[in-house]
């Protein structure tokens, strides 16, 4: 599972819809992200309301805790409806077949869009906030 977090001017955050891959022997290797026919992704992802929710909230959770900023993706293993956290990636493929714009693209963010609130995110001065 992977969850985008974006963050607009004023800190706020909003997670983008709960991204799953899917492969057929349950790896999600470097072939199968890469193969057209090797992973399925579903986004929103296939889970239960409560499974969805708690993976939102420690992406947007890891994200406040993290100092990060403008964007972020979080990547996630579930195993009994359990999400644990992995880790977080600051720099995220940004090309319109990447994880993040498919999330956007769920959220109903253009690509287009995507990259003007992240460009936008990188000319603010952070030093100000607590």
């Amino acid at each position: 599972m992977s969850v985008g977090v974006l963050e607009d001017a004023g800190g706020a955050v909003q997670v983008l819809p709960v991204l799953e891959a899917r492969t057929p022997n349950g790896v999600y290797s470097y072939a199968a992200k890469r193969g057209t026919a090797a992973c399925d992704y579903h986004c929103p992802a296939w889970v239960s309301p409560i499974t969805l929710a708690d993976l939102e909230h420690q992406a947007a959770t890891a994200h406040r805790s993290l100092g990060c900023h403008s964007y972020s993706r979080h990547d996630f293993v579930v195993g009994d409806g359990n999400p644990w956290w992995l880790e977080v990636n600051t720099l995220p493929d940004l090309s319109k077949g990447g994880n993040l714009a498919r999330m956007a693209t769920a959220g109903r963010i253009s690509c287009e869009l995507l990259l003007t609130r992240i460009l936008r995110g990188a000319d603010i001065d952070r030093r100000t906030r607590p």
